[in-house]
């Protein structure tokens, strides 16, 4: 498993980060197909749920913005890794 999580971020750290919203709205599309909701009810849900996980996802983002010292954290990832090789 660490070496699949090792090959993800190697992958990720070649593209520019993306936005949290952007995220989001992936998430919150693959979130809503697993939903049990009766077909019926289905699209007075899906804003309701699209707009919840936006507003999650985003408010973690700016948490995650306002904690992190980014040089820090690469350091220590950088460290990991140099341990699990």
């Amino acid at each position: 498993m660490a070496e699949s999580v090792t090959s993800r971020l190697r992958v990720a750290s070649l593209a520019e980060p993306r936005k949290a919203a952007d995220i989001a709205d992936h998430s919150a599309k693959r979130l809503f197909e697993t939903l049990p909701i009766h077909s019926s009810y289905r699209e007075l849900d899906e804003e309701p749920v699209y707009g919840s996980v936006r507003f999650r996802m985003v408010a973690v983002s700016q948490e995650m913005l306002r904690r992190f010292v980014p040089a820090e954290l690469a350091a220590r990832l950088v460290a990991d890794q140099n341990e699990t090789l």
